[in-house]
């Protein structure tokens, strides 16, 4: 039998090298032996949901199965449904925790299963770590059939609560204005986000793309980044001012945007919009939260308004610790992953998407008019990241401790103002630019990130990486 192994957030393999009934009633068996474990007479229910891709239907079934058979309350959600709607169930129910069968962002020959506790938030690293030595190589739970397993639709609540969130009814206001009514496109990748915000804005109220559930995602991975939106940009290319296009990925807890014209808003700018709404227009009280690869704006906005701020390892499960440690305004990383300890420790594509639907509306502008407004108060943004394969692996790694024994003093002619090696290796440059070589800790890649005022210097400083590195040219 294949080795189950954790990655940042769940199990996830490929169908047919990997992924299938087997090996998925394997890892339900060990969950269920772990929570047997650690807290026998907890008697709270259990949850089950999945995704759109081609396994997860059936999957939640199984899933569901294994879990009654072991003993289990559990109760199962019917068709699809997003990954942190799955964690607001949890909390707002009182389980013990949900099993979500999803693969989030990734193509779709490939499924998994995410676990969440019940504070509401992806299983921590120790729990894993103990699900992985507690799967057996067979499953050795007989399943009872799923039918006769309780089903939930844990949507209704969910969306009362992010109504509770945020300004809907400005927000409707804006999407009617006489003049100038703020225009809206949500692209759900074929994915599990599909109807939540035109359940919430009315279906007239925006134009839906790729709404309709594909276990193949269109043969695109359900990742909301430039490359995977060519619908939504198309549609946004013939818009004029004000309106915003918006995309989650196959399990909605990532968000992705395009402006007015059809250009690509990278996440570090996403959450930089967000955080300034919140901070100048809610004014929520709280922290912020990011990883070491997201935008120094962040930083800039954090002094500006006299927030503290804490940076993490990349990975969202760092932010989470932080969430459920502290009051935490907002959360993000570099991939498109928000949260808000208010609403839950969690990445919510959905949330996400409605604030910056709240903030366009409070600004009587749309995304462009947003960015436009973020760089009078903190600066001009770009970033870049590129993923190389290691053709030659003992050759960067020896090039990397070389650059930790001595690194450079300036990068692209300029000084450099600190190296740091929290997270991989990062050169910040005297101006606030800065380049992060970083070598995958699950796939031969190093990857390396750069952000600095104009593209220029971005490529600058990715070429810097290429040659330091002694890494292969050209992306994985």
């Amino acid at each position: 039998m294949s080795r189950i192994a954790f990655g940042t957030d769940g199990w996830r393999a490929e169908r047919g090298a990997g992924f299938d009934a087997s090996n998925l009633a394997r890892v339900a068996v060990a969950v269920a032996r772990v929570w047997r474990d650690e807290a026998p007479a907890d008697d709270r229910p259990v949850l089950v949901g999945g995704d759109t891709r081609t396994g997860s239907a059936e999957g939640v079934r199984l899933v569901a199965g294994v879990l009654a058979g072991a003993g289990f309350t559990v109760m199962r959600v019917e068709g699809p449904v997003t990954t942190p709607n799955m964690s607001h169930a949890v909390v707002h129910g009182g389980a013990r925790g949900a099993l979500v069968v999803t693969a989030s962002h990734n193509s779709a020959s490939w499924n998994g299963l995410k676990i969440k506790q019940d504070f509401g938030g992806s299983a921590e690293p120790s729990f894993t770590a103990r699900v992985e030595e507690a799967v057996a190589e067979a499953p050795t739970v007989r399943p009872v059939d799923p039918d006769g397993v309780p089903v939930l639709d844990p949507r209704p609540a969910y969306l009362e609560a992010l109504a509770g969130l945020v300004d809907l009814e400005r927000i409707r206001q804006a999407l009617v204005r006489p003049e100038e009514p703020l225009r809206v496109a949500f692209d759900a990748m074929h994915g599990a986000s599909a109807g939540y915000l035109e359940r919430l804005l009315g279906p007239s109220s925006l134009v839906s793309l790729r709404a309709a559930p594909d276990p193949a995602f269109g043969g695109v991975h359900p990742e909301p980044i430039a490359q995977h939106l060519g619908p939504l940009r198309a549609v946004l290319e013939a818009w004029v001012e004000p309106g915003i296009g918006l995309a989650c990925d196959g399990d909605g807890d990532r968000i992705g945007a395009v402006a007015e014209g059809g250009a690509f808003v990278n996440a570090h700018l996403i959450m930089a919009l967000l955080t300034r709404h919140l901070l100048e227009v809610r004014r929520w009280s709280g922290d912020i939260v990011k990883t070491l690869s997201t935008s120094v704006i962040i930083d800039r906005l954090a002094r500006q308004y006299g927030r503290s701020l804490h940076v993490v390892p990349i990975g969202f499960k760092y932010v989470a610790a932080e969430m459920r440690a502290r009051h935490v305004m907002l959360g993000g990383e570099e991939s498109g992953g928000i949260g808000f300890s208010c609403h839950l420790p969690e990445r919510d594509g959905i949330l996400s998407a409605l604030l910056l639907l709240e903030a366009c509306a409070y600004a009587g502008t749309g995304m462009r008019g947003l960015i436009a407004s973020l760089r009078e108060v903190a600066g001009a943004h770009a970033y870049d990241r590129v993923d190389l394969p290691l053709m030659d692996p003992p050759l960067v790694r020896a090039a990397i401790e070389g650059l930790h024994r001595q690194p450079p003093a300036t990068l692209i002619g300029r000084p450099v103002a600190s190296w740091g090696a929290e997270d991989g290796l990062k050169a910040t440059l005297e101006d606030g630019s800065w380049l992060l070589l970083r070598l995958s800790g699950t796939e031969p890649l190093l990857r390396l990130y750069a952000e600095a005022a104009s593209d220029a210097d971005v490529a600058l400083l990715l070429a810097e990486g290429r040659r330091l590195s002694g890494a292969a040219s050209g992306e994985a």
